[in-house]
């Protein structure tokens, strides 16, 4: 399973690793495990994964809520819903709210960060995309979300903030600046042959 070897890879330096769900309809194209054959193997495989890196899994689908259910008896400890699902968010998030896992929300670029007062006040975890296309991997990393970052601390200085998309290790230092407390980075760390030192090298240009 690819994400077994990526998780060995990152043994004893990452804390989390995030996992990219997406249906196709919602955002394209079809991302690793949105298919029905595919989704008990996806949840045995996780279930399986013997490794202390904790996982989180974003839901770029239509409807968060189904196989939401399946995705909470996985060991995840996160759950993150895109705002924009058109279908059951806020019965997908109440859900969570029941539930041993994490839960979060997910603003596309374009969304106005002013929706979170939409949001359950239990909501303590919100991830800004930084690229104009969700689900899409090579895209250009977009300044505009250090303004929002902004944003969200202002409306509530409490919440824990990620930033996903092209982030790269010249955005860091002004992402930690803006306000963010975590972001998420695949191909500048998977795309070096020692992915584990790149991750340790970056940790410490960002707390330095």
């Amino acid at each position: 399973m690819d994400i077994e070897y990526k998780l060995k890879q990152l043994g004893g330096v990452a804390s989390w690793v995030h996992l990219d769900v997406v249906d196709g309809e919602l955002a394209t194209p079809v991302s690793w495990p949105y298919t029905e054959d595919d989704m008990d193997e996806a949840i045995r495989g996780l279930a399986e994964l013997n490794t202390e890196i904790k996982l989180g899994v974003h839901l770029m689908v239509k409807d968060p809520q189904e196989y939401l259910d399946q995705w909470i008896d996985t060991p995840v400890k996160r759950i993150l819903v895109q705002y924009e699902s058109p279908e059951h968010l806020q019965n997908a998030l109440a859900v969570l709210d029941m539930s041993k896992v994490e839960s979060g929300v997910v603003l596309a670029l374009d969304t106005p960060v002013d929706v979170i007062a939409q949001l359950p006040e239990k909501i303590k975890f919100v991830q800004l995309m930084s690229i104009s296309k969700i689900g899409h991997y090579g895209e250009t990393f977009q300044e505009e979300v250090y303004k929002k970052i902004k944003e969200v601390k202002r409306l509530n200085s409490k919440i824990t903030i990620s930033v996903d998309g092209g982030v790269k290790e010249e955005h860091l230092k002004e992402l930690a600046k803006a306000g963010a407390d975590q972001v998420v980075m695949g191909s500048a760390i998977f795309e070096v042959s020692d992915p584990a030192a790149e991750l340790k090298r970056l940790q410490h240009a960002v707390s330095s």
